[in-house]
């Protein structure tokens, strides 16, 4: 499997975990949600960082890596401050949930249609098949 369809297919399995653990709204499913969602941000960074260490010249590796992870990271904060005002205070809302599910849904297509047409190098399709970049 490419690592383009890769990333596609763990967004997609991110877009099914808010909806499958989530949705009970049972404290025994967050675990699994928790780990499920882990799974899926883990396996895109260690997919995207192999990309990066494949096809990134060395004399610009460390430069991309660093803008790389700490824009990844600040993702992270970025969502826990839109947690922090879109969750209502009893922390159940049907509507995050599927919103995030959205979210991931819309990212798993949207890399899919890139990585199919080639969008990058190493990521699939003919157009970037094997190739490295110089």
């Amino acid at each position: 499997m490419s690592p383009g369809n890769w990333i596609a297919l763990l967004l997609g399995c991110g877009a099914a975990v808010p909806l499958v653990f989530g949705l009970p709204f049972s404290p025994a499913l967050f675990p699994f949600a928790a780990f499920g969602l882990g799974v899926v941000s883990q396996g895109v960074k260690v997919t995207v960082d192999t990309l990066v260490q494949r096809y990134i010249d060395d004399a610009y590796r460390g430069r991309v890596f660093s803008v790389y992870d700490m824009l990844f990271n600040a993702c992270f904060a970025a969502a826990a401050a839109v947690a922090a005002v879109a969750v209502p205070p009893s922390g159940a809302s049907a509507a995050v949930l599927c919103c995030m599910a959205a979210g991931y849904a819309a990212m798993a297509a949207g890399w899919a249609v890139y990585a199919r047409g080639g969008g990058a190098p190493g990521v699939a399709g003919p157009a970037g098949a094997g190739r490295r970049a110089r």
